[in-house]
Parts: structure tokens; sequence; C-alpha cells
């Protein structure tokens, strides 16, 4: 049927049994990533719940937040010295998995510079990190293609000055050309 990403969820690791079956869950495991601070709308992610009952969507999304997890702890203690999408195709031994194309370094010249979109993009950080309290986050993973929802995760790599990564964003598709 064309919806095997949808469907399929990567088989858990021993050390990795739980697997939130909910946003609402995911959201309130956050707080134990040590580096992962989620700054976003608790409701946009939670929202994906009503299209999501099995929960394989916020599983997924839980596989994105280990991976980033796992980034800034090898970032932390020196064991890698790259972007994130670097860290995708040469993920260190033991340290979570993503393919790359889920995966976006940013966000295409399109919506770069058009101020509608863009300003989705504009997501809450931390003052400390940018006193506006606001940054563009382009960078995000795509956690499944699902009709126009296709839920993202949008996300800020501090880890150069914080060692944090801050996710400012997990809910359906922002808007761009294609989408609206």
């Amino acid at each position: 049927m064309g919806q095997a990403e949808v469907a399929w969820t990567a088989q858990p690791s021993e050390a990795d049994v739980s697997r939130p079956d909910s946003f609402g869950e995911l959201l309130r495991w956050l707080p134990r990533l040590q580096h992962v601070v989620f700054t976003g709308d608790p409701d946009c992610a939670e929202e994906l719940d009503s299209n999501d009952p099995l929960g394989a969507w916020a599983s997924k999304t839980w596989d994105a937040l280990l991976v980033l997890q796992d980034y800034a702890a090898a970032k932390a203690d020196g064991r890698w010295g790259r972007d994130v999408h670097g860290f995708l195709e040469n993920t260190p031994d033991g340290c979570h998995e993503w393919s790359t194309r889920r995966h976006a370094r940013d966000e295409s010249e399109e919506v770069r510079t058009n101020p509608a979109f863009w300003r989705k993009r504009m997501l809450p950080v931390p003052a400390s990190v940018v006193q506006a309290g606001r940054i563009f986050m382009g960078a995000h993973f795509k956690i499944v293609q699902f009709a126009m929802i296709s839920p993202r995760m949008h996300y800020y790599d501090d880890t150069a000055q914080s060692g944090r990564i801050y996710v400012g964003y997990i809910g359906r598709h922002l808007p761009t050309g294609q989408t609206n």
C-alpha cells in the first residue's frame, strides 16, 4: 500500500526496551535526556496522537531524540567533532542510528527566503542561546511520510556553546510551497 514507513518501527535494542506509546508519554520522558531540551509547544506534538493510535510515530520520534542525545554526548566526551548529519553518515559504535534520507541539515532555499515559511521555523530557545529567545531551526528529522501530516522534528544544535540540542518543534509538517 506504499505505507511501509508509517507502519515500520525499528526493533529496540536491549538497552531501549521501553518505548513511548504516545507523544504525551514521549514529552514526559524528555527530561531523561541530559543533552536534549524540548522548547516547543507540546500541543503540536500531542495533536499527532490522534493520527498515531499505535504510537509508531512517537516511537520513531523517540529514536530520533536518542540519536541527538548520543550525538551530543559523543561531542561532549570528545568522541565526535562533526555535525549531526556527519554523525548519521558515520555513527560511532554503540550509538543510535538514523537514515540520512530521513534527515535534513537545513530547509530549502524556498523556505529560507520566503518569510511566510521561515517565520514558522523561528522556534524558541533559552535567552542564553539567543537573546531574542527564538532562532531559525531548519535542521529536522523526517519522522514519517503520511498524507499532509508527515510529522517533523526541528532542532537547533547548540553543542558548541551549551552542550545541548534544543528541539523547538515536534508536529505536523510545517508549511512549504509544496504543502500549501
